[in-house]
């Protein structure tokens, strides 16, 4: 309320404040152009019966031939600049306004009685010319003293005038240094208000910041709660199916495992929405292996595909590079997502996944990427918000397919982030395609110099600490399986005193532990490492935290890899194999 009575106060100062200082300085030049008119009315007036004076002591004197009708003309016409100072009215194509209601304004009179004597007088000397009147009769006389009655009247008045004027002038001073402190006290109130209004603008950004900051922290912790049963429900499936099972049980144990895999997957979906609308979300653009992962990425989603009876093809530009810098997690991510949107609206056909060249230059290669499907393609108004977050082209679709309406929003920002803009045709019953274009730059991988055993992992020991039992008993029948020698601890303090007693090659580390944290026992490994003299011995975080501040605070405590629970099997067998054979 009081800040609306302020910018109430204000607007209203800001509205008068323009116009008393446009009435002060209109007045100003009305009041010096009424004196300047007016004085030059009187200055006639003296001007004229000063003429008809002059006029009457020649015609007496017998020096002019002039009739002494030319003395009524003059003081006729003093007479009208009298009438204009009592009454106003135009002189010289200017409007005269008449004197103010003040003590000046009562000598008018006096001066029209004075000059309407004068032409009594000139009436009678007209009436005496060539009547044998010498100069010097009792009518000029009279004539020259009533003349300069009027003189005297008419300085008097001019006089006055002038000391009026000059007062109103001072008013006037008055008022215009008023009138500039108004302005400057208008400045002033901008100032205020160009302040008041940054400092709310800068606290509604700060504002802004907190309040995405607290979504993030909340998304952070519901992930955290949620990430730990799905790991439990995943971990337990995935040790089911290592058992000898029915062929009905093992259906409803992939049913399981699909299920916590399609949580995990909108949790990821999520999470990334606010990495990315936070600024959050950094590439990492490394050497990728494009036409490798091309074929492996529509190799691994056909499966899906056939289920369904549809098919999923790959149409690969052989002018294009084997291997291109680019941040390959994410175009994976962006092309897994196109592809199950694909699967989602296609009932019969399938989709193809084209990747052309467009353009090579010098230190790039334009390279397009394309995703056709033979669904029920988008009406023009749909695809105008299909890439809007959380929404969907119609009700029926999130009804039917469910989902939270992030993933296209997401795959075109992260094009965006990649250097490209996703990009969709579609006609309904046509199918859609979307598109996008990169410019990347090629590379050559590194080849490996040796051949790698068959299983580079057997007979490697791996010490788990993870303080939930089913993930320990998951991890080590997992790896077990691959060769692998897992010894577990529940906890960093009884990791450390083992660690002081025997080596191993590698250590899977949970990041939240009780007592001690993963961050910490892993500081204080590294610290007794070097203190002994030994090599590092790789540390791969498993947590099921997931924000960029965990993964940097984990690799900047001496962690070499940072993975979100729950982890797939292929996925935490590559990470342990790419720690213990680093490149």
């Amino acid at each position: 309320m009081q800040a609306k009575s302020f910018y109430l106060l204000l607007l209203v100062t800001l509205l008068a404040i323009p116009s008393l200082c446009w009435f002060g300085f209109e007045a100003t030049l009305t009041a010096h152009r009424r004196q300047g008119l007016q004085l030059h009315a009187l200055h006639l007036v003296l001007q004229r019966a000063t003429e008809a004076h002059l006029w009457f002591e020649e015609i007496l004197s017998g020096d002019s031939a002039e009739d002494i009708s030319q003395v009524w003309v003059a003081l006729e016409d003093a007479q009208t600049q009298i009438n204009l100072l009592s009454q106003g009215g135009q002189s010289e194509g200017n409007d005269v306004p008449p004197l103010a209601p003040t003590q000046l304004q009562t000598q008018v009179p006096n001066l029209q009685q004075s000059l309407a004597e004068l032409q009594g007088l000139a009436r009678q000397r007209q009436a005496l010319n060539g009547v044998n009147a010498q100069p010097g009769s009792p009518v000029d006389r009279q004539f020259d003293a009533q003349y300069r009655a009027l003189s005297r009247l008419v300085q008097e008045l001019d006089q006055g005038l002038t000391r009026q004027f000059a007062a109103e002038r001072s008013q006037l001073a008055q008022l215009q240094w008023l009138l500039l402190g108004l302005i400057l006290l208008l400045a002033g109130l901008v100032v205020l208000l160009v302040q008041r209004v940054s400092r709310q603008a800068q606290a509604l950004v700060d504002f802004n910041e907190k309040a995405k900051g607290r979504t993030r922290r909340f998304l952070a912790d519901m992930a955290h709660e949620i990430r730990g049963p799905i790991n439990i429900i995943h971990g337990s499936t995935q040790l089911l199916l290592m058992e000898d099972l029915t062929p009905a049980t093992l259906e409803k144990a992939n049913m399981i495992l699909g299920a916590s895999s399609h949580l995990t997957d909108l949790l990821n979906e999520v999470l990334d929405f606010s990495k990315i609308e936070s600024g959050k979300l950094e590439l990492r653009e490394a050497p990728f292996a494009l036409a490798e992962e091309m074929k492996h990425l529509v190799h691994q989603c056909s499966a899906t595909y056939q289920l369904r009876g549809l098919e999923l093809k790959l149409n690969w530009d052989q002018r294009l590079p084997q291997a291109v810098r680019v941040d390959g997690l994410r175009l994976r991510q962006v092309l897994l997502n196109l592809i199950s949107n694909a699967w989602k609206f296609t009932e019969t056909g399938g989709a193809t996944l084209e990747v052309s060249l467009v353009e090579s230059r010098p230190d790039a290669v334009l390279i397009n990427f394309s995703l056709q499907d033979t669904g029920k393609g988008v009406s023009k108004e749909a695809a105008g918000r299909i890439f809007d977050a959380y929404a969907q082209a119609e009700l029926e679709t999130t009804q039917k397919y469910g989902g939270t309406g992030l993933g296209l929003d997401i795959a075109r920002r992260l094009t965006i982030l990649l250097g490209g803009d996703l990009q969709l045709e579609s006609e309904p019953g046509q199918g859609s395609r979307f598109f996008f274009t990169l410019a990347l730059e090629p590379t050559v991988l590194e080849q490996q110099s040796e051949a790698t055993p068959e299983n580079p992992l057997l007979g490697k020991e791996v010490l788990y600490v993870e303080d939930d039992p089913i993930s320990r008993e998951m991890v080590q029948a997992m790896l077990g399986r691959e060769g692998l020698s897992v010894t577990t601890r529940p906890n960093a303090e009884e990791a450390l005193c083992l660690l002081e007693e025997r080596r191993f090659h590698l250590i899977l580390m949970d990041i939240l532990l009780p007592g001690m944290d993963g961050i910490e026992a892993t500081r204080r490994i590294r610290q007794w490492e070097r203190g002994q003299g030994l090599d590092a011995t790789p540390i791969v975080a498993l947590s099921v935290k997931s924000l960029q501040a965990d993964q940097k605070a984990a690799l900047a405590a001496g962690m070499d890899q940072f993975l979100s629970k729950p982890v797939p099997k292929k996925q935490l067998l590559f990470a342990i194999n790419q720690a213990l054979h680093p490149a």
